[in-house]
């Protein structure tokens, strides 16, 4: 059995992190996984420095923040655009053009 991390060592992962997260949005990346091999050696550091469980924990509560966020930007732009939400499944009414009201 390993032994747990140190404070040094969670330093470590949490900065390995950061620069990974970095990359990704400066790519634009929503998902991580997604940016092919454009931040390999961010990710290569991230896997080094921190524990494997870690790693995919770390990864699968970003990507679920990151999805979460770009949905509720995408609300907030159909919003500006005129639209109207109809239900919480992200079904959207358009209230500006003419008489047609399409759902979308």
């Amino acid at each position: 059995m390993s032994n747990p991390p140190t404070r040094a060592d969670r330093q470590k992962c949490y900065a390995a992190r950061d620069t990974y997260f970095t990359c990704l949005d400066r790519l634009g990346v929503i998902a991580p996984g997604d940016e092919g091999s454009k931040c390999a050696k961010e990710l290569k550091e991230f896997e080094a420095f921190c524990a494997k469980s870690w790693v995919s924990q770390i990864i699968s509560l970003e990507s679920r923040f990151r999805l979460d966020n770009n949905r509720h930007q995408r609300s907030i732009t159909l919003e500006n655009e005129g639209f109207l939400m109809l239900s919480e499944q992200q079904c959207w009414l358009q209230t500006e053009r003419g008489d047609d009201m399409t759902v979308i």
